[in-house]
Protein backbone atom coordinates (compact mmCIF):
# COMPACT_ATOMS: atom_id res chain seq x y z
CA UNK A 1 0.00 0.00 0.00
CA UNK A 2 2.89 2.62 0.66
CA UNK A 3 4.62 1.63 -2.13
CA UNK A 4 1.62 2.38 -4.38
CA UNK A 5 1.43 5.88 -2.27
CA UNK A 6 5.10 6.50 -3.01
CA UNK A 7 4.05 5.90 -6.76
CA UNK A 8 1.24 8.07 -7.10
CA UNK A 9 2.83 11.02 -4.60
CA UNK A 10 5.76 10.82 -6.93
CA UNK A 11 4.20 11.20 -10.11
CA UNK A 12 2.04 14.14 -9.05
CA UNK A 13 5.26 15.72 -7.68
CA UNK A 14 6.39 14.97 -11.29
CA UNK A 15 3.63 15.99 -13.07
CA UNK A 16 3.59 19.48 -10.81
CA UNK A 17 7.20 20.09 -11.71
CA UNK A 18 6.69 19.59 -15.57
CA UNK A 19 3.94 22.39 -15.67
CA UNK A 20 5.84 24.44 -13.72
CA UNK A 21 8.41 24.03 -16.12
CA UNK A 22 6.67 24.65 -19.42
CA UNK A 23 4.66 27.89 -17.49
CA UNK A 24 8.28 29.25 -17.02
CA UNK A 25 9.36 28.35 -20.23
CA UNK A 26 6.28 29.83 -22.32
CA UNK A 27 5.93 33.09 -19.43
CA UNK A 28 9.34 33.67 -18.79
CA UNK A 29 13.11 34.46 -20.23
CA UNK A 30 16.26 33.28 -19.07
CA UNK A 31 17.02 36.90 -18.52
CA UNK A 32 13.86 37.53 -16.82
CA UNK A 33 14.34 34.71 -14.42
CA UNK A 34 18.11 35.36 -13.57
CA UNK A 35 20.55 33.19 -11.80
CA UNK A 36 18.45 31.99 -8.83
CA UNK A 37 15.47 31.74 -11.08
CA UNK A 38 17.03 29.77 -13.38
CA UNK A 39 18.93 27.21 -10.99
CA UNK A 40 15.30 26.75 -9.76
CA UNK A 41 14.09 26.05 -13.05
CA UNK A 42 16.95 23.60 -13.54
CA UNK A 43 16.05 21.75 -10.12
CA UNK A 44 12.44 21.49 -11.49
CA UNK A 45 13.97 20.13 -14.60
CA UNK A 46 15.48 17.62 -12.77
CA UNK A 47 12.39 16.86 -10.74
CA UNK A 48 9.97 16.70 -13.36
CA UNK A 49 12.44 14.39 -15.31
CA UNK A 50 13.29 11.75 -13.03
CA UNK A 51 9.73 11.67 -11.48
CA UNK A 52 8.09 11.04 -14.98
CA UNK A 53 11.01 8.95 -16.06
CA UNK A 54 11.03 6.59 -12.80
CA UNK A 55 6.77 6.25 -13.25
CA UNK A 56 7.09 5.47 -16.89
CA UNK A 57 9.86 2.83 -16.21
CA UNK A 58 7.62 1.25 -13.84
CA UNK A 59 4.48 1.31 -15.42
CA UNK A 60 6.71 -0.04 -19.05
CA UNK A 61 8.05 -2.77 -16.98
CA UNK A 62 4.98 -3.86 -15.01
CA UNK A 63 3.09 -4.12 -18.18
CA UNK A 64 5.88 -6.29 -20.54
CA UNK A 65 8.37 -7.69 -17.48
CA UNK A 66 7.94 -10.35 -14.76
CA UNK A 67 5.75 -9.75 -12.45
CA UNK A 68 6.91 -8.79 -8.86
CA UNK A 69 5.82 -7.73 -5.55
CA UNK A 70 4.70 -3.77 -5.37
CA UNK A 71 7.48 -2.82 -3.21
CA UNK A 72 9.94 -4.46 -5.62
CA UNK A 73 9.58 -3.17 -8.75
CA UNK A 74 9.55 0.55 -7.75
CA UNK A 75 12.68 1.11 -6.34
CA UNK A 76 14.48 0.27 -9.55
CA UNK A 77 12.41 2.25 -12.09
CA UNK A 78 13.65 5.33 -9.67
CA UNK A 79 16.69 4.50 -9.45
CA UNK A 80 17.02 4.43 -13.20
CA UNK A 81 14.74 7.38 -13.70
CA UNK A 82 17.02 9.46 -11.27
CA UNK A 83 20.38 8.64 -13.07
CA UNK A 84 18.41 9.46 -16.83
CA UNK A 85 16.84 12.67 -15.35
CA UNK A 86 20.37 14.23 -14.12
CA UNK A 87 21.63 12.97 -16.99
CA UNK A 88 19.11 14.67 -19.49
CA UNK A 89 19.44 18.04 -17.14
CA UNK A 90 22.83 17.78 -17.98
CA UNK A 91 22.82 17.83 -21.40
CA UNK A 92 20.30 20.51 -21.36
CA UNK A 93 22.36 22.80 -19.02
CA UNK A 94 25.40 22.07 -21.71
CA UNK A 95 23.28 23.04 -24.13
CA UNK A 96 22.11 26.30 -23.11
CA UNK A 97 25.29 26.99 -22.19
CA UNK A 98 26.32 26.02 -25.80
CA UNK A 99 29.24 24.09 -24.41
CA UNK A 100 27.43 19.95 -25.31
CA UNK A 101 29.19 18.28 -27.81
CA UNK A 102 29.06 14.96 -29.04
CA UNK A 103 31.67 13.85 -26.91
CA UNK A 104 30.34 14.68 -23.59
CA UNK A 105 27.17 13.64 -24.39
CA UNK A 106 28.94 10.18 -24.69
CA UNK A 107 31.52 10.43 -21.84
CA UNK A 108 28.38 11.32 -19.49
CA UNK A 109 26.02 8.27 -20.76
CA UNK A 110 29.05 5.86 -20.53
CA UNK A 111 29.25 7.45 -16.96
CA UNK A 112 25.93 6.97 -16.06
CA UNK A 113 26.01 3.23 -17.46
CA UNK A 114 28.60 2.38 -15.09
CA UNK A 115 27.28 3.81 -12.09
CA UNK A 116 23.41 2.01 -13.42
CA UNK A 117 25.66 -1.24 -13.93
CA UNK A 118 27.72 -0.36 -10.33
CA UNK A 119 24.45 -0.42 -8.49
CA UNK A 120 22.53 -3.19 -10.04
CA UNK A 121 25.65 -5.07 -9.05
CA UNK A 122 25.76 -3.92 -5.46
CA UNK A 123 22.26 -3.96 -4.47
Amino acid sequence: MTSKLNQVSIGFCGAAASLLVILALWGTTPAGLRPVGVTLWFLLLLLALSADIAVLLDVVKRLFGPKKPQGRSFKPSLRQGLLLGIWLTIIVGLSSLRQLSLRDTILTLLLFAIIEFYLRLTT
